[in-house]
């Protein structure tokens, strides 16, 4: 897998991705503790927007798969309605 341009086109954000693909991204100021500055704050929202654009992001595992799908086909995904709740 190659690793999107996006992963370092922002100074105060270090992004990895492990095996099954999950995506963390770390604040930093040089490697160390995160010191916020008007950049940061202006690179937050387009670093989202870039892995936005590129990712599906779920927490149910059928419409993960569903999202992935639809993207390598170019579709739109269809969810399933969300099941019962459970009663409190």
């Amino acid at each position: 897998m190659t690793t999107p341009s996006y992963f370092d086109a922002y100074e105060n954000l270090a992004m990895t991705r492990d095996g099954n693909g999950v995506l963390t991204v770390r604040f930093h100021t040089d490697g160390g503790p995160i010191v916020f500055t008007g950049r940061t704050h202006e690179d937050f929202p387009r670093a989202l927007e870039d892995i936005a654009l590129r990712t599906a992001i779920s927490d149910h595992e059928a419409d993960a798969r569903e999202g992935a799908q639809a993207f390598r086909e170019k579709r739109a995904p269809v969810f399933e309605p969300p099941g019962p709740f459970p009663e409190e």
